[in-house]
Protein backbone atom coordinates (compact mmCIF):
# COMPACT_ATOMS: atom_id res chain seq x y z
CA UNK A 1 0.00 0.00 0.00
CA UNK A 2 2.33 2.72 -1.18
CA UNK A 3 0.37 5.94 -1.58
CA UNK A 4 1.31 9.50 -2.60
CA UNK A 5 0.01 10.85 0.74
CA UNK A 6 0.84 9.80 4.31
CA UNK A 7 -0.97 6.68 5.45
CA UNK A 8 -0.04 3.83 7.71
CA UNK A 9 2.42 2.48 5.16
CA UNK A 10 4.77 -0.26 6.37
CA UNK A 11 7.91 -0.56 4.25
CA UNK A 12 9.01 -4.15 3.70
CA UNK A 13 11.96 -5.82 2.04
CA UNK A 14 10.17 -8.72 0.40
CA UNK A 15 9.23 -10.48 3.65
CA UNK A 16 5.61 -10.43 4.79
CA UNK A 17 5.08 -8.62 8.10
CA UNK A 18 2.24 -8.67 10.58
CA UNK A 19 0.72 -5.30 11.21
CA UNK A 20 -0.60 -4.22 14.60
CA UNK A 21 -4.05 -2.67 14.83
CA UNK A 22 -4.29 1.10 14.47
CA UNK A 23 -5.23 2.09 18.01
CA UNK A 24 -6.06 5.56 19.26
CA UNK A 25 -6.22 6.14 23.01
CA UNK A 26 -6.53 9.62 24.49
CA UNK A 27 -5.34 9.63 28.10
CA UNK A 28 -5.70 13.30 29.00
CA UNK A 29 -9.42 13.95 29.38
CA UNK A 30 -9.25 16.77 31.94
CA UNK A 31 -9.26 19.67 29.48
CA UNK A 32 -12.36 18.65 27.52
CA UNK A 33 -14.32 15.80 29.14
CA UNK A 34 -17.49 16.60 31.12
CA UNK A 35 -18.04 14.17 34.01
CA UNK A 36 -21.77 15.01 34.22
CA UNK A 37 -22.82 14.62 30.58
CA UNK A 38 -21.36 13.53 27.25
CA UNK A 39 -22.70 13.10 23.73
CA UNK A 40 -20.78 11.32 20.97
CA UNK A 41 -21.73 11.28 17.28
CA UNK A 42 -19.94 8.81 15.00
CA UNK A 43 -20.15 8.14 11.28
CA UNK A 44 -18.95 4.60 10.55
CA UNK A 45 -19.10 1.56 8.30
CA UNK A 46 -18.23 -2.09 8.84
CA UNK A 47 -17.41 -4.52 6.01
CA UNK A 48 -19.32 -7.40 7.59
CA UNK A 49 -21.49 -8.25 10.57
CA UNK A 50 -19.73 -8.92 13.85
CA UNK A 51 -18.70 -12.50 14.47
CA UNK A 52 -20.52 -14.46 17.14
CA UNK A 53 -19.19 -13.46 20.55
CA UNK A 54 -17.28 -10.45 19.16
CA UNK A 55 -18.48 -6.90 19.85
CA UNK A 56 -16.43 -4.29 17.95
CA UNK A 57 -16.49 -0.86 19.63
CA UNK A 58 -16.87 2.45 17.81
CA UNK A 59 -15.50 4.17 20.91
CA UNK A 60 -15.26 3.65 24.66
CA UNK A 61 -14.59 5.82 27.68
CA UNK A 62 -13.04 3.66 30.41
CA UNK A 63 -10.55 3.43 33.27
CA UNK A 64 -8.43 0.81 31.41
CA UNK A 65 -10.71 -1.96 32.71
CA UNK A 66 -13.94 -3.51 31.43
CA UNK A 67 -15.54 -2.84 34.84
CA UNK A 68 -15.98 0.90 34.29
CA UNK A 69 -16.81 1.71 30.70
CA UNK A 70 -19.35 3.42 28.51
CA UNK A 71 -19.55 3.78 24.76
CA UNK A 72 -21.08 2.27 21.64
CA UNK A 73 -20.38 -1.13 20.06
CA UNK A 74 -21.87 -3.35 17.33
CA UNK A 75 -23.71 -6.39 18.65
CA UNK A 76 -23.04 -9.91 17.39
CA UNK A 77 -24.60 -11.11 14.10
CA UNK A 78 -27.84 -12.16 15.76
CA UNK A 79 -29.08 -8.59 15.40
CA UNK A 80 -26.09 -6.37 14.38
CA UNK A 81 -27.23 -3.22 16.16
CA UNK A 82 -25.23 -0.31 17.52
CA UNK A 83 -25.64 -0.57 21.30
CA UNK A 84 -24.80 2.27 23.66
CA UNK A 85 -23.67 0.70 26.90
CA UNK A 86 -22.75 1.69 30.47
CA UNK A 87 -20.97 -0.49 33.03
CA UNK A 88 -19.90 0.86 36.41
CA UNK A 89 -18.26 -1.06 39.25
CA UNK A 90 -18.47 -4.24 37.15
CA UNK A 91 -22.27 -3.97 36.94
CA UNK A 92 -24.05 -3.26 33.66
CA UNK A 93 -26.09 -0.13 34.30
CA UNK A 94 -27.73 0.24 30.91
CA UNK A 95 -27.85 -0.95 27.30
CA UNK A 96 -29.66 1.39 24.92
CA UNK A 97 -30.49 -0.30 21.61
CA UNK A 98 -31.95 1.77 18.74
CA UNK A 99 -34.18 -0.42 16.58
CA UNK A 100 -32.11 -0.33 13.39
CA UNK A 101 -29.79 -3.01 12.01
CA UNK A 102 -26.24 -2.04 10.99
CA UNK A 103 -25.93 -3.05 7.32
CA UNK A 104 -22.57 -4.19 5.98
CA UNK A 105 -20.60 -1.72 3.85
CA UNK A 106 -23.06 1.15 4.35
CA UNK A 107 -22.24 4.34 6.21
CA UNK A 108 -24.24 4.74 9.41
CA UNK A 109 -24.39 7.59 11.91
CA UNK A 110 -24.84 6.95 15.63
CA UNK A 111 -25.55 9.66 18.21
CA UNK A 112 -25.50 8.75 21.91
CA UNK A 113 -25.83 10.86 25.06
CA UNK A 114 -24.79 9.71 28.54
CA UNK A 115 -25.47 11.24 32.00
CA UNK A 116 -25.68 9.98 35.59
CA UNK A 117 -29.45 9.72 35.30
CA UNK A 118 -30.08 8.62 31.71
CA UNK A 119 -28.77 7.62 28.33
CA UNK A 120 -30.24 7.94 24.85
CA UNK A 121 -29.16 6.86 21.37
CA UNK A 122 -30.29 7.13 17.77
CA UNK A 123 -28.85 5.65 14.61
CA UNK A 124 -29.51 6.89 11.06
CA UNK A 125 -32.31 9.19 12.24
CA UNK A 126 -34.37 6.39 13.80
CA UNK A 127 -36.50 7.01 16.88
CA UNK A 128 -34.26 7.67 19.88
CA UNK A 129 -34.01 4.77 22.34
CA UNK A 130 -33.74 5.83 25.98
CA UNK A 131 -33.06 4.37 29.39
CA UNK A 132 -32.34 5.36 32.97
CA UNK A 133 -29.03 4.69 34.71
CA UNK A 134 -27.78 5.26 38.22
CA UNK A 135 -23.99 5.51 37.89
CA UNK A 136 -21.84 6.86 35.06
CA UNK A 137 -18.24 5.67 35.57
CA UNK A 138 -15.32 8.07 35.77
CA UNK A 139 -13.05 7.32 32.80
CA UNK A 140 -9.31 7.94 32.51
CA UNK A 141 -9.09 7.34 28.75
CA UNK A 142 -11.04 7.60 25.50
CA UNK A 143 -10.53 4.71 23.07
CA UNK A 144 -11.42 5.22 19.41
CA UNK A 145 -12.24 2.09 17.39
CA UNK A 146 -11.59 -0.32 20.26
CA UNK A 147 -12.93 -1.65 23.52
CA UNK A 148 -13.04 -5.40 24.10
CA UNK A 149 -12.60 -5.87 20.34
CA UNK A 150 -11.33 -3.67 17.50
CA UNK A 151 -13.82 -2.08 15.11
CA UNK A 152 -12.33 -3.61 11.94
CA UNK A 153 -14.23 -1.03 9.96
CA UNK A 154 -14.09 2.68 9.21
CA UNK A 155 -14.77 5.63 11.48
CA UNK A 156 -15.43 8.48 9.09
CA UNK A 157 -15.95 11.03 11.85
CA UNK A 158 -16.32 11.25 15.59
CA UNK A 159 -17.64 14.35 17.35
CA UNK A 160 -17.73 14.88 21.13
CA UNK A 161 -20.15 17.31 22.84
CA UNK A 162 -19.57 18.09 26.52
CA UNK A 163 -23.32 18.20 27.19
CA UNK A 164 -26.43 16.04 27.15
CA UNK A 165 -28.13 16.76 23.82
CA UNK A 166 -31.90 16.28 23.56
CA UNK A 167 -33.45 13.15 22.07
CA UNK A 168 -34.67 15.21 19.13
CA UNK A 169 -31.17 16.57 18.53
CA UNK A 170 -29.69 13.03 18.66
CA UNK A 171 -32.19 11.94 16.03
CA UNK A 172 -31.36 14.99 13.89
CA UNK A 173 -27.57 14.54 14.18
CA UNK A 174 -27.78 10.86 13.28
CA UNK A 175 -29.89 11.49 10.18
Amino acid sequence: EQLPAPSSYIPTTGTALTRNADLTIINNLSSWYNTAASTVVTSFSVPYAALSGVWPWLYAFDDTTVNNRFGTFINSPTNSKAISFIRSGGVTQLSVIPNLVVTNDLTHVSAAAFTNSSAAASIDGATTATGATSVLPTPTQFRIGSGDFFLNGHLKSIIYYDSNLSNQKLKQLSN
